[in-house]
């Protein structure tokens, strides 16, 4: 099994296109999903992302995308050809890093709920299979993820997920807000500083919740009032980036 892809600030990963094949319109009005963010999961390559585009009316589409293990994203920008094929070019810091040629099938209940295609490196012939699964939405605009609060946000919990999966124990416990909320035994209970985590740590961070943070990437995540989550709730964290819930 590959090791996680980790991207360079100045260099990011490749892409291309295969051959297109007919699909079945995507039509985002009709889906509901022009001017807001749509977010889309699963794989480039072997590597798992998080992808939110933002499509408009006319057909041009913008977002963003990140991999598990990089606290950086990409950016994106391109169209959606005829409510079927979707081409985005890829680039970190201005500079182009890739492009992404793909199929966005679906009618009805399934509007543009899959994106498959390949992604081709800007300079090079690495070519990688795309395979995305439409996710869930956010009223938040694009804006709102290119925000440095908001990226802070992110880069913490790329890195508190890293040090959960790694066993390092000091980084899990520095990136905790004191008191923070646990599942233990199936109750909720406050944990009032760190040696109260330590004692429980092993009940809390079993392989099963463990396996939860490794299935999802800590990019674009879900927010609402209570903060971001991760791993479907698993860790829910404020808008400094401390996490202020564990739940198992």
């Amino acid at each position: 099994m590959p090791a996680p892809r980790r991207l360079p600030a100045t260099l990011l990963i490749p892409l291309l296109l295969g051959p297109l094949t007919p699909a079945r319109a995507c039509a985002p009005a009709k889906a509901g999903m022009v001017g807001i963010m749509s977010f889309y999961q699963g794989t480039i390559g072997p590597y798992p992302v998080r992808m939110g585009l933002q499509f408009a009316a006319d057909g041009s589409v913008v977002g963003l995308y990140g991999y598990a293990a990089s606290p950086g994203r990409l950016a994106l920008g391109g169209r959606l050809h005829h409510a079927t094929k979707l081409t985005l070019r890829e680039s970190a810091a201005g500079k182009a890093t890739g492009r992404i040629a793909a199929i966005m099938p679906g009618t009805g209940d399934a509007a543009c709920q899959t994106i498959t295609g390949h992604w081709l490196a800007a300079a090079g012939a690495a070519r990688l299979p795309v395979r995305l699964r439409y996710s869930d939405t956010s009223m938040h605009k694009l804006a709102w993820y290119l925000r440095p609060a908001t990226l802070a946000v992110e880069r913490a919990a790329v890195a508190f997920r890293a040090a959960a999966l790694a066993g390092n124990r000091r980084a899990v416990l520095a990136a905790l807000r004191y008191p923070v909320r646990a599942t233990l035994g199936g109750k909720s209970v406050l944990l009032a500083n760190p040696p109260a985590v330590e004692a429980q740590y092993a009940a809390i961070f079993r392989p099963a919740y463990l396996a939860r943070l490794r299935a999802d990437v800590p990019h674009l995540m879900f927010v609402r009032d209570e903060g971001f989550m991760l791993g479907d709730g698993a860790a829910w964290f404020d808008r400094d980036g401390k996490v202020i819930t564990l739940n198992d």
